[in-house]
């Protein structure tokens, strides 16, 4: 190996400490913002006003779960009572429907309509319920 292609590797090599030195330095630079920063943040956190800032979200946590659980049992007693409402609703009309059939049957004379009867539709099927 001559002495000029060792001098060339050299500069490579100068070139390229360099450049590592560079970006060593950079990322020092940056490390240290970065400590700066989160002293920064825990000296922030011992503030007063962060006093008690984890009791106080699990409290909050265990609240919004309370009432999570609280609108779900809503909703589905709403649906067991609408469901037993809508039931007791038919039963009762059934009761009326065979009372207004009876009464139709030995009060009417003619012979053209053998009985009468109320019908109602579930809901939002009915004129209100159609877009």
């Amino acid at each position: 190996a001559d002495v000029g292609t060792l001098e060339a590797n050299l500069r490579r090599q100068v070139i390229t400490r360099d450049k590592l030195k560079n970006e060593y330095a950079e990322s020092q630079g940056r490390v240290q913002t970065h400590k700066e920063a989160m002293d920064g943040y825990q000296k922030e956190l011992t503030d007063p006003q962060y006093k008690g800032v984890g009791k106080k979200l699990s409290k909050q946590v265990v609240e919004l779960k309370t009432y999570e659980m609280v609108n779900q049992d809503l909703d589905r007693y709403h649906s067991a009572l609408d469901r037993a409402l809508m039931a007791f609703h038919a039963a009762k009309m059934s009761d009326i429907n065979k009372v207004v059939r009876a009464l139709w049957q030995r009060t009417y004379r003619g012979q053209d309509i053998d009985y009468i009867q109320i019908k109602s539709d579930p809901e939002g099927t009915g004129a209100q319920g159609k877009s």
